[in-house]
């Protein structure tokens, strides 16, 4: 199963008030990103699939302490199923896992997004190594990051389709002219 894919996005991704350096903090840091923060270059990429940005968030880990197994949610009923991930600093790699049927646990983030956490030893299904590159990646099974080096500081910005989070499918359709493929 292809749970990720380099994908080609405009030069300017971020305004020039984008300032992540405010992000650093000695503990783990989860938080919502202002979307006013996107570029009007990257606003006019999205706008050419008829999606919008639904959402940002930025995680920052001094260390390299692995994150939980967990599918993102955009709230208790709905998965948002992928993700354009920017890492700005440092790198990780993510896994993705089988997604184990009635053993998710529904939880909140630090800043305060909902998502469903799993146990640990599942089966790995997909891994990449993100590496600074962007890249488009499935969100709606399970998956951690393991920061390969530190500090790590990530930007996840989410779509939406006609006002809900579009499938992993309806996300690759719009998606394949700028998909690199996969070696």
């Amino acid at each position: 199963m292809n749970c990720w894919y380099r994908i080609r996005v405009p030069k300017n991704v971020f305004t020039e008030a984008f300032a992540p350096n405010i992000y650093k903090r000695p503990h783990v840091h989860i938080a919502k990103l202002n979307l006013g923060l996107i570029s009007q270059e990257m606003n006019e990429w999205v706008s050419q699939f008829d999606m919008t940005w639904g959402g940002s968030m930025i995680f920052y880990r001094p260390t390299t302490a692995s994150s939980r197994v967990h599918v993102d949610l955009v709230d208790a009923n709905a998965k948002q199923c992928s993700a354009v991930n920017f890492e700005l600093t440092g790198s990780a790699d993510m896994f993705f896992y089988e997604d184990p049927d009635g053993t998710a646990e529904l939880k909140d983030t630090p800043a305060g997004t909902p998502y469903l956490g799993y146990g640990d030893n599942l089966p790995v299904i997909d891994r990449v190594g993100l590496g600074g590159e962007p890249t488009l990646v499935r969100t709606d099974v399970p998956h951690s990051v393991t920061p390969t080096t530190a500090p790590r500081l990530l930007i996840s910005l989410r779509f939406l389709y006609q006002g809900r989070p579009p499938s992993w499918a309806e996300t690759i359709s719009k998606l394949e002219p700028f998909l690199e493929p996969r070696t």
